[in-house]
């Protein structure tokens, strides 16, 4: 056999596996969709690590994508019924995850959460508590109050200098 013809083959066998994975799936969905819970865990075996991996490279925080990770097969167990096999499980399972990431990122852009002690924070690094930021506010440092004064000084200094 030639190069060129066994190239060939080897294509064909790989895409019939690929067919086969998709069936597979397939069988499973269709498995799930009748009530069969065990034909989900096969699916929630086979696709977790690839699912939270994704969600891992686009939500640094390993707590955020754990959850995320759940909240996919949640989903996708809930909205099974609209799998129409148009295109592989993972494909559908792949664009739940990228819009629950994407959702999560907006909704964390206008929400911070403050740690309640003194420690680490959820990124692991070391936060001062609400209690001492709110004192530095209301009683700043020693630094900035002598600058304060001094500006004060040179501000009324400039005015008192200029005509009436």
């Amino acid at each position: 056999m030639t190069e060129r013809a066994s190239k060939l083959v080897a294509d064909d066998r790989a895409a019939a596996r690929g067919q086969t994975i998709a069936f597979e799936d397939l069988a499973l969905v269709d498995r799930c969709r009748k009530g069969d819970m065990q034909a989900f865990g096969l699916l929630v075996a086979k696709y977790q690590d690839r699912i939270f991996n994704l969600i891992w490279r686009m939500c640094p925080r390993q707590a955020d994508a754990e959850e995320l990770a759940q909240e996919v097969f949640l989903r996708a167990l809930q909205k099974l019924d609209q799998f129409r096999g148009h295109s592989q499980f993972y494909t559908w399972l792949f664009r739940i995850a990228a819009n629950l990431v994407l959702s999560h990122r907006r909704r964390e852009g206008r929400i911070r959460f403050v740690p309640l002690g003194e420690g680490a924070d959820c990124d692991g690094q070391a936060s001062a508590a609400p209690v001492a930021v709110v004192a530095q506010r209301r009683h700043p440092a020693p630094e900035a109050e002598v600058m304060a004064a001094e500006t004060a000084a040179r501000v009324a200094e400039a005015l008192e200098a200029l005509d009436e």
